[in-house]
């Protein structure tokens, strides 16, 4: 029997008789010490949280349990350890994964009303922090749809944009100790490595354009092959 189907026979079927009450109480054994994270046994073993939080959320997706009935519990549960809306959002960020390939499905509508919800109790920085900004905007936590745009810009500008160098900031005297370095006669006991930290020695001192550098380097090679 998969976990989904045993989180379903043992809990689902009497939730408001007895089943709420024992996953309550399933969860309470692992938050009796509070420097400790929930996630592990005294022995140092997984303790099975996250994946009961993750067949509890996923009952809710697939309307086995009311929506509202998952939120409650969840909302319970969030106040008992400071780690707990950390793992929630770890199991939203996979449910997130699963139900993002049709957007147009139960499961996703039901899987954005649960995150839309779940602002009420867990941190907005937090989840912000933790979701995607299209699962952000989906939701409506984002609002603002200049905020996307904003944060390709700042991407891309950290990642993707290349830093152009400036000709009259570069100092000649580099490129001069740069090919002397490199036509010098290597002995046996100059090791690659030495050569090598000078080199980012002088593009580091004298601003040098490391891609410069590097078809210099490469000139270098071909008029000296040996």
């Amino acid at each position: 029997m998969g976990s989904f189907a045993k989180f379903v026979s043992e809990y689902c079927k009497s939730w408001e008789k007895s089943g709420k009450e024992q996953f309550v109480k399933y969860v309470t054994q692992f938050i009796k010490d509070e420097d400790k994270s929930p996630l592990f046994t005294k022995s140092g073993k997984l303790s099975g949280l996250s994946q009961n939080l993750y067949d509890l959320m996923l009952c809710g997706l697939r309307g086995v349990l009311k929506k509202d009935a998952v939120l409650s519990i969840l909302r319970e549960i969030c106040g008992l350890h400071a780690d707990i809306p950390s793992i929630v959002l770890d199991v939203v960020c996979v449910l997130d994964a699963e139900t993002y390939t049709d957007i147009q499905s139960e499961e996703r509508t039901n899987f954005c009303y649960i995150v839309r919800e779940l602002e009420s109790f867990i941190s907005d920085k937090l989840l912000k922090e933790r979701l995607e900004i299209d699962t952000l905007q989906d939701v409506g936590t984002l609002k603002n749809k200049n905020f996307y745009t904003k944060f390709i810009k700042i991407k891309t500008k950290l990642y993707y944009k290349q830093r152009k160098f400036n000709l009259f900031r570069e100092e000649c005297e580099g490129y001069a100790k740069l090919i002397v370095e490199l036509n010098q006669q290597v002995h046996e006991n100059v090791e690659w490595k030495t050569i090598l930290e000078i080199m980012q020695s002088l593009i580091g001192c004298f601003n040098l354009d490391p891609n410069r550098v590097l078809d210099i380097i490469l000139e270098s090679f071909e008029a000296r092959p040996h």
